[in-house]
């Protein structure tokens, strides 16, 4: 019985000092959208036509996959962030255009509908 109200008070306690824990290091809890471990949408050029073989990585992983003929892409995560940049190369070289890579950021608010437009060389 001893044993039980110990752990009992103690588990009162921790749950009572994560508030103060906030206010006196001014931590904000991050709340992290679950869903959010992949990001996925099309490439194109400027005039809205789709691009294939454009290699779609995320900036601090070796996480990459290459866009389908409609220019869609998929990409899995191994960790769950609120914010990601991503980078679209054009590394096939002259195959189907040669494109200027770009950097975008997308957040849990468009993880799945990103439109990433590149300019031609």
């Amino acid at each position: 019985m001893k044993r039980g109200l110990k752990n009992f008070f103690l588990s009162i306690l921790g749950f009572s000092a994560a508030p103060i824990l906030t206010a006196c290091y001014g931590i904000e809890p991050q709340e992290y959208d679950p869903s959010f471990n992949f990001a996925e949408g099309y490439v194109v050029d400027s005039n809205l036509k789709p691009i294939e073989n454009i290699c779609i990585s995320s900036q601090g992983t070796d996480t990459q996959v290459f866009t389908d003929k409609d220019g869609y892409f998929s990409l899995q995560f191994n960790d769950f962030r609120n914010k990601r940049t991503l980078l679209a190369s054009d590394i096939d070289g002259p195959a189907n255009g040669e494109f200027e890579d770009r950097r975008i950021v997308v957040t849990a608010s468009n993880y799945n509908n990103v439109s990433i437009i590149l300019q031609e060389k």
